[in-house]
């Protein structure tokens, strides 16, 4: 039948339930936000927000890009984040901030930058306006993508991964069994299908 495509919370799916997992690739979301975006603006925000990653990198690679001691010197900064974490600062590249200001202190007194420490808000304000901006993205692409859904799926895509050209792909699984027991991961999992 015509597939019914709706948002439904993770709390109120039934065994039996047909989900779909949308990932789009991430150069797609930065292009739609750069295409979309006052060139002005999106410079202005982009210096905010590579700022501290890149005194963080700067910091890395002047102590011969030692993670144990990077990690012991954030601590010693009052950086209470976890290694993976920290790990991810560093390599996921799509990472638009740290989630709380107080690791921008820390990155600041690490770094000794008086121009992260001054300019804390304006970072975090800048944060906020990118994740916006990929957040409205990511909304647009899912919604061509759900309209694209409605196409072609049927009962022979369950449990099979479809291609949207351009977009990003969708996973198609069923729900065949709801387990009680929670599993903490890390926040770039989040809303991705884990295995």
């Amino acid at each position: 039948e015509k597939a019914n495509l709706h948002r439904r919370k993770v709390e109120s799916l039934q065994t039996g339930d047909v989900i779909s997992l949308i990932n789009t690739d991430r150069d797609i979301l930065l292009d739609l936000v750069e295409k979309n975006t006052n060139t002005k603006e999106l410079a202005s925000v982009k210096q905010w927000t590579e700022l501290w990653k890149n005194l963080l990198k700067e910091y890395y690679a002047s102590i011969g890009s030692d993670f144990k001691k990077l990690v012991e010197d954030l601590r010693n900064n009052d950086c209470k984040k976890h290694e993976v974490t920290i790990r991810t600062w560093l390599q996921d590249e799509s990472r638009i901030g740290p989630d709380d200001d107080a690791d921008l202190i820390s990155i600041a007194l690490l770094t000794k930058s008086d121009l992260l420490s001054d300019n804390i808000k304006r970072v975090r304000d800048s944060i906020t306006i990118m994740k916006g901006w990929r957040h409205n993205a990511s909304d647009f692409i899912m919604d061509k993508i759900k309209a694209q859904i409605h196409q072609y799926a049927d009962s022979s895509f369950i449990n099979k991964k479809i291609s949207v050209e351009g977009l990003g792909t969708v996973n198609i699984l069923k729900v065949v069994e709801l387990s009680n027991t929670w599993e903490n991961i890390d926040l770039k999992y989040v809303n991705r299908l884990i295995q």
